[in-house]
């Protein structure tokens, strides 16, 4: 039976294999498609700078600082999952409540987490920071792991708000001591530019470190504490 002519010759007919092997490549290309373009539109860079305050504290008043210095952030953020790196150097002076003796210290912090997107605002976030302490003495260097969640909300066009929480801990100090649990909450504002431009960010910090040292009559309790206020800009690429 001839199946098929054209002018010059035979078409060949279809074999089996072939008729699978198109009906399989279709659905993929398309799943790749939909892949790529997803993945290019919810594609996000932002690059921020923040002039920064913060309030210290260990163990009690005796031991309080306040300052301010900057901070940068970079976030990257593609399809469910994001990136964050933030690093900071703030110059702290004793309190008005502080002990005459406590020595003022300038920090450097790094902190670095990575999220996913659970559902449509809702991701769980790991990281962790490490804190450079000089003079050495004077405060604690720290380094910890957190892990937690956050939420980011589209408030109107243009205005965006953001929440998270999160447990610290595999707490290790330059002066010792161990820490069982610790807390981090945090709260964010943002408004401008929806996907490339100029925003206006702020951002606050609150975290609670239950640090424990031993002493002659037992365990001593020497939590360290600290509010962090930032107010910025940050760039949408």
């Amino acid at each position: 039976m001839v199946l098929g002519t054209r002018a010059g010759g035979f078409t060949p007919a279809p074999t089996a294999l072939g008729t699978r092997r198109a009906r399989l490549h279709a659905p993929l290309q398309v799943l790749w498609a939909v892949t790529i373009t997803s993945g290019v539109s919810a594609q996000n860079v932002r690059l921020s700078v923040f002039a920064t305050a913060r309030d210290y504290r260990e163990q009690s008043a005796a031991l309080a600082f306040a300052g301010k210095g900057g901070s940068a952030r970079l976030d990257l953020s593609l399809g469910r999952m994001g990136v964050s790196v933030t690093g900071a150097r703030i110059s702290l002076e004793r309190s008005a409540a502080a002990a005459p003796d406590a020595e003022p210290f300038s920090l450097s912090e790094v902190d670095a987490a990575v999220r996913f997107r659970v559902v449509s605002i809702v991701s769980v976030e790991a990281g962790g920071f490490r804190r450079w302490v000089d003079p050495e003495p004077a405060a604690q260097s720290v380094s910890a792991g957190r892990i937690g969640i956050r939420a980011d909300y589209r408030l109107a066009p243009g205005a965006d708000a953001g929440i998270r929480a999160g447990f610290v801990g595999g707490a290790r100090f330059s002066g010792g001591g161990t820490a069982k649990r610790g807390l981090l909450l945090g709260f964010g504002l943002s408004y401008g530019a929806a996907r490339r431009g100029v925003r206006l960010t702020a951002d606050y910090d609150f975290l609670r470190i239950d640090r424990e040292t031993a002493g002659p009559l037992g365990t001593i309790a020497v939590p360290i504490q600290s509010h962090t206020a930032r107010l910025g800009l940050a760039l949408l690429l």
